[in-house]
């Protein structure tokens, strides 16, 4: 409990997220992704993926064009309109600042395929 809210409070450091409505925030750059974490309590593939993200290389990967929001399923918080609601945990949404989906994990990823993922997805 207490690494899921540290991992909540560095993601919301990282990105300056404050929700996750449908507005496309003020500031974003042509080029930033919204990443779509989503999570469950309890979830051993979740709490990998939650180590995953504290990596350095990959907090720094992050603070560069990225929007890091966690979503967990059990307080039944909603994605925007235009992605499907899953249960399926952990999934990824990548999304760019036109809302669009870009890419979408649903499986562990260690850290060298999360900073590949990352890197793919801004080319």
């Amino acid at each position: 409990m207490i690494q899921k809210l540290l991992l909540t409070m560095i993601a919301l450091i990282i990105t300056a997220c404050s929700s996750n409505t449908n507005v496309k925030p003020k500031g974003i750059n042509s080029k930033e992704i919204t990443i779509y974490y989503i999570h469950r309590e309890h979830c051993p593939g979740c709490e990998y993926m939650d180590e995953v993200l504290k990596d350095k290389e990959i907090q720094k990967l992050l603070s560069n064009g990225y929007r890091l929001i966690v979503l967990d399923v059990n307080n039944q918080e909603s994605l925007p309109a235009n992605l499907e609601q899953t249960r399926t945990t952990p999934t990824f949404y990548f999304v760019d600042n036109s809302n669009r989906k870009v890419a979408k994990d649903e499986h562990v990823l260690n850290p060298q395929q999360f900073k590949q993922k990352l890197l793919e997805i801004k080319r």
